[in-house]
């Protein structure tokens, strides 16, 4: 199983995570830490659009719709979380994002209908090393 992690959506969500465990667990102040936790929530969400626009073949065909859906949903989530910030629902959030990160970088994308087998590419590949060489 082959993964490809990007290092900026994983600094970004750890960042909020051990601000927000540090909120709830009441070693941080929460007037002081919830603006930041939100704007790095806010952009795990779009980060979360983006990459799935990349990752999942409907959601490239339908980029907006795509992107509108995980925004609507994703920013009130959010808000929600950052107001409502239990180790509970801390807890809840990480489960979720394991979730959402192995659908985004590690699931391999399934094949759309029709489309070209490996053995189907690599003959093609063979073909055209043949006419090169």
């Amino acid at each position: 199983m082959k993964f490809n992690i990007c290092p900026i959506c994983v600094s970004v969500s750890l960042a909020w995570l051990l601000i927000s465990a540090g909120v709830a667990w009441g070693y941080l102040s929460s007037s002081t830490y919830l603006i930041p936790i939100a704007l790095l929530m806010g952009g795990t969400v779009v980060g979360i659009a983006y990459l799935g626009e990349r990752r999942y073949a409907w959601a490239a065909r339908h980029p907006q719709t795509w992107k509108t859906l995980i925004i609507l949903f994703g920013m009130p989530t959010a808000y929600f979380i950052v107001t409502h910030l239990t180790k509970f629902n801390l807890a809840l959030t990480l489960l979720f994002l394991i979730i959402v990160g192995y659908f985004l970088f590690i699931q391999r994308p399934k094949r759309v209908a029709g489309g070209p087998s490996d053995s189907q590419k690599l003959r093609e590949l063979e073909e055209k090393m043949k006419q090169c060489c």
